[in-house]
């Protein structure tokens, strides 16, 4: 599967350059156009252009990468700091606010089945991570977006009790399940060992509902920042 994202990316941003070119804008003023564009993010990220094995650029070097989508939609992206360099892509902007996206594997504009990470700017500041703490100092004036962190905050009160409870249960399924097993005779042929607490398995489950939780948490926080006037 991500070979063909990778191959659909590259396509796409060959076809789109017939109808603009693909701008490189470095960090030292110079600007290359191109027709092709390959971007890696990982470890030591860089771009192609030409090419697929055309010259590589460092993504230090780089300040912006822009152009046209084969749809017709612009595309922005440039290096954050995520544990490293890494490229990320605009998604939203509007008069005080852009969003970025930074879930860009090799080669792709679309999104993984990993959750996403997004950093915000406001009014042209530095980004900034999404969290609640950023984001209730940086729309406090917009009660609109104060009303999505609420409801973001109660999804995130809601994550917090079912980790609670789920390792809790997790806990005491494995001291009962220690204590059966001390308490078994290994040398009686007629004694089983001791089973697996079905609270391990329920605690278990309950771990996973909180990272799916976190999609919708996320969102709210966006809705946030999109709303903010």
């Amino acid at each position: 599967m991500r070979i063909l994202s990778v191959a659909l990316f590259l396509f796409s941003l060959v076809v789109s350059a017939q109808n603009g070119p693909i701008n490189i804008h470095l960090k030292s003023g110079r600007v290359i156009s191109t027709q092709y564009a390959y971007l890696y993010s990982g470890f030591n990220s860089y771009l192609r252009i030409h090419e697929r094995k055309g010259e590589r650029i460092s993504i230090g070097q780089v300040h912006h990468v822009e152009g046209t989508d084969q749809k017709g939609n612009y595309r922005y992206f440039l290096p954050v700091f995520w544990g490293n360099e890494v490229w990320a892509e605009r998604v939203f902007t509007s008069d005080r606010i852009e969003i970025y996206q930074t879930d860009i594997l090799t080669g792709t504009m679309t999104a993984t089945l990993r959750s996403k990470s997004n950093l915000y700017s406001k009014d042209g500041g530095s980004l900034q991570p999404l969290k609640l703490r950023n984001l209730k100092k940086d729309l406090a004036d917009c009660p609109a977006s104060m009303e999505y962190l609420k409801k973001g905050k109660k999804i995130s009160t809601t994550q917090t009790v079912i980790y609670v409870t789920s390792y809790s249960l997790i806990l005491a399924g494995i001291v009962s399940f220690a204590n059966d097993a001390s308490a078994a005779n290994p040398g009686d042929p007629e004694t089983s060992g001791p089973s697996i607490p079905p609270t391990i398995i329920i605690g278990a489950v309950g771990a996973w509902i909180p990272f799916i939780m976190g999609n919708a948490k996320r969102e709210k926080y966006l809705e946030a920042l999109r709303a903010y006037e």
